[in-house]
């Protein structure tokens, strides 16, 4: 008697593969993996699958194999442009550099009787690339204690220096990434930085970039794997000055961005602010 296969639903069910934040299966970010299941009706498991990405909803136009998406499951078929293979319900897709509206095709063939049918799910590749920055320590706070507190006739020996921390992150985007940063206080006070560490999610430090001789500008390149990086820059302390400091990530360069030369899409979050008490004012010490 002749098996009847029924494709009864075809739903794509979509679970993140390495995939940060707020990609999502019918929304990935430019880079992001995700996998997708077509439910079918399919006893023996013995029919044969093609997936496919199109331009077109009507299935006509295959995108780009690489570019604007590659599969990590394995059986493509570059001559024909498609993922071939048995039973195979389940597919991994890397989405590639490529933004826009695509269409993801899953068709099955009846092995007995040869019929198909075929389904596809809308696909909008986001490229809003967004990177933005927040105050990682509570605001205002006291200065770090000093060093070395031993007068050397003028001051402390070492009066040291206080930390701040700013977080930088990347939205809308899997890609390798980059910033331009500023340091600067809002009343154009007089400050110093003593040194200045980016370190990435693992705590590896990242190399700063065309590096200002004062430490308070440069670039910073970050790879695809890391959301966001620290920022932990240490600046030396002061008696009796508050310092109100901006980290602020620039755009009039157009070097924060993405790999694929995505630029910033949101200035509005593209710095945080600081301030830094004052050190109560020790001037001398006199004696008879």
């Amino acid at each position: 008697m002749r098996k009847i296969i029924v494709l009864t639903i075809f739903v794509l069910v979509a679970f993140a593969v390495g995939v940060k934040a707020q990609s999502t299966w019918s929304h990935p970010w430019l880079g992001a993996t995700h996998s997708y299941m077509a439910s079918v009706t399919d006893p023996e498991n013995d029919n044969p699958v093609r997936w496919y990405v199109t331009t077109d909803a009507a299935g006509t136009i295959r995108a780009d194999y690489s570019t604007v998406y590659s599969f990590v499951s394995e059986g493509y078929n570059a001559s024909t442009k498609q993922l071939e293979d048995i039973a195979l319900y389940i597919v991994e897709i890397e989405w590639g550099t490529v933004a826009g509206n695509y269409y993801l095709f899953f068709e099955v063939e009846d092995r007995d009787t040869e019929c198909t049918n075929r389904m596809a799910l809308p696909i909008q590749i986001v490229s809003d690339f967004n990177a933005l920055v927040v105050d990682n320590v509570a605001d205002p706070s006291c200065p770090d204690d000093v060093v070395n507190p031993l007068w050397n006739g003028i001051n402390q020996t070492d009066i040291g220096n206080s930390r701040l921390v700013f977080h930088i992150e990347r939205q809308n985007s899997m890609l390798d990434w980059q910033f331009e940063f500023e340091i600067s206080e809002r009343s154009a006070k007089s400050f110093s930085i003593d040194s200045i560490r980016f370190e990435n999610e693992v705590e590896d430090q990242i190399l700063i970039l065309n590096q200002a001789t004062d430490l308070k500008k440069g670039e910073v390149n970050v790879d695809g794997n890391n959301d966001w990086v620290l920022a932990k820059i240490y600046i030396r302390n002061q008696m009796g000055v508050t310092l109100d400091f901006d980290f602020n990530l620039l755009t009039d360069n157009d070097l924060t961005r993405d790999a694929v030369g995505n630029t910033d899409s949101n200035p509005d979050d593209n710095y945080a602010d600081h301030s830094i008490w004052s050190l109560p004012v020790i001037t001398n010490f006199s004696g008879n």
